[in-house]
């Protein structure tokens, strides 16, 4: 592919050198989705969280339905949750959220704007692995 990228273009295809990204698999206990401004009703003082157990690509390829938790910024209080598939409870213990919540809107501070992010949860604490502007209203 890069090959034919290349001739595509009229590029030169030796000498050059590629890229490659290589990271660390998180081992994850839970992953989570957070949305720093309600993506449905474009509220900006609650936060949504999806969380699904383990690692992020089954809820992110929608073959596990994850927990929906919407939080009130102000207070960090929960005030609606809609359980997902995991059937063991909410996947997300309350402290475990309230680190994420918390860490959901530093992320929202230092960009100045409403953030999607992506996160996982390991034995050491959160790690978070993708932070972006949310750009659609």
């Amino acid at each position: 592919r890069a090959v034919g990228y290349r001739a595509r273009r009229g590029h030169a295809l030796g000498g050059d050198a590629m890229a490659v990204v290589i990271q660390a698999l998180v081992p994850a206990r839970a992953a989570a989705i957070v949305f720093t401004r309600h993506p449905v009703t474009g509220r900006v003082d609650q936060l949504l969280i999806n969380a699904a157990p383990g690692l992020g690509e089954a809820m992110v390829s929608g073959t596990v339905t994850p927990d929906t938790i919407v939080v009130d910024k102000a207070s960090r209080l929960v005030v609606d949750l809609t359980p997902g598939d995991s059937g063991d409870g909410p996947v997300l213990a309350d402290a475990v959220r309230d680190d994420l919540v918390g860490l959901s809107l530093d992320v929202e501070r230092a960009f100045g704007a409403p953030v999607d992010i992506e996160a996982a949860h390991a034995a050491d604490g959160w790690y978070l692995l993708q932070a972006r502007p949310i750009t659609t209203a």
